[in-house]
């Protein structure tokens, strides 16, 4: 059982070696928010060197109960930086990659669930969600917080732009060491060299630990990374992403497929994925992007790889797949998640707040036994956020989707500011 955290009262002393030396408020780069992908990333000088020093430490890989006590350590203190040990990331890494190596590229899992966006390195954010999802109210006053009662679902982005990318990345992991049948850890486009070495994690890395611990971990995390599932099925009939769909998926079996020559390769995704260059099929699951108005697809030129896709194109691949729903990422909503399109099929969701140029609502999404959706919407003042969605977000290119999104909300009140939750169904 991981502890809940009530306001500012403290559940437990952290310990004062875990108090990192440099304390500041969570925060995100908000200049980085256009994220383009960049072919001429640099490959590592070795890549082994992630994979054998994780290899080294097999045998004194992190215990479940070691991991649920640095789940616990972030739940408390989720509001300051923490100084893991170089020694205990590697552990943590090398516990969790055995997890990760033992799952398909499409994992499943069934209701009731709750489904996260991007984090990008804001972990009070996905504190606060977590703790409202898994929140028990027939048992209000408990402190326990039981993830074995329902399923989770974080479909990338742990990495970049925020300055817990390092504690984030904790609670992951530890998280899913604690719970491997109900936590669901999706890979991102930032959990890629070619991304994370410009945004920010690498950057994180450096200044929080010595030279050649920095290198290491970034390899370590990176070879991590390799071994992280691409989707999810919820129910088998709700697919979650970070990117979106592809005209290479005709099955939900081809995601599970390893190409065997040179012509099966870019329709298929080997495991462990180190090269997302090699896989088609993985840069749309990666990287796709709705876009209101448009017929079929067309390539994703504000990225810089993939596709946009149009309402009619996830329509036909809906069909094609028997799906009754795509939930992803990769955009940023103002309220925390927008519909896409007139049918509603698609929805973004994201779960870290102001993380855009204009303030935007940190989302997840709740699915119960009966399939019925909520919307948990984490927002800053004391007015609920009203009945728009901020689907302006699918209206148009990339580079301008955020400039665009004007129908949201943010209610901020400059002598009180601070974090609620709404929770609205969506019928």
């Amino acid at each position: 059982m991981v502890l809940l955290q009530f306001g500012d009262e403290k559940l437990e002393t952290l310990p004062d070696e875990l108090l990192h030396n440099e304390q500041d408020d969570e925060a995100i780069d908000k200049e980085s928010e256009n994220t383009q992908y960049d072919r001429t990333a640099p490959e590592p000088a070795d890549k082994r060197t992630g994979a054998e020093l994780l290899n080294e430490h097999a045998k004194d890989k992190m215990s479940v109960d070691d991991a649920l006590k640095m789940a616990t350590w972030i739940f408390i203190g989720f509001r300051r930086k923490l100084n893991f040990t170089f020694l205990e990331l590697v552990q943590l890494a090398a516990a969790a990659r055995d997890v990760f190596m033992k799952e398909k590229q499409l994992v499943e899992c069934g209701l009731p669930v709750t489904i996260f966006g991007d984090i990008h390195g804001q972990v009070g954010d996905a504190v606060r969600l977590i703790n409202i999802a898994a929140w028990d109210p027939a048992n209000p006053n408990s402190r326990e917080l039981d993830l074995n009662k329902q399923h989770f679902v974080f479909c990338g982005d742990y990495v970049d732009r925020g300055n817990r990318q390092v504690e984030t990345l904790v609670l992951m992991f530890s998280l899913k060491i604690t719970y491997p049948n109900n936590v669901h850890i999706l890979r991102g486009n930032h959990e890629t060299r070619d991304i994370n070495y410009k945004y920010g994690f690498d950057t994180e890395l450096h200044g929080r630990y010595d030279e050649d611990q920095a290198k290491k971990l970034y390899d370590v995390f990176n070879e991590v990374f390799d071994h992280l599932p691409l989707a999810c099925l919820i129910g088998g009939k709700v697919l979650c992403v970070h990117g979106g769909i592809s005209t290479h998926l005709h099955t939900l079996e081809d995601i599970n497929k390893a190409g065997t020559s040179c012509v099966d390769v870019p329709k298929t995704i080997p495991k462990p994925l180190s090269n997302i260059n090699v896989s088609l099929l993985a840069q749309d699951l990666l990287w796709a992007d709705p876009i209101n108005g448009l017929s079929g697809t067309k390539p994703n030129d504000g990225r810089g790889i993939s596709i946009h896709f149009g309402e009619d194109a996830l329509d036909e691949k809906m069909t094609e797949l028997e799906l009754i729903a795509v939930i992803r990422g990769h955009q940023i909503p103002g309220n925390g998640y927008a519909w896409f399109g007139l049918k509603g099929h698609l929805c973004t969701v994201f779960s870290a707040s102001d993380a855009g140029k204009k303030e935007n609502y940190a989302a997840a999404i709740r699915i119960d036994e009966q399939g019925v959706k909520k919307m948990l919407i984490m927002y800053k003042g004391r007015r609920f956020p009203g009945d728009t969605e901020g689907t302006k977000v699918h209206s148009c290119e990339h580079l301008d989707n955020n400039v665009n999104d004007d129908v949201y909300a943010v209610f901020k009140e400059e002598e009180m500011i601070y974090k609620k939750i709404y929770i609205c169904e969506i019928n």
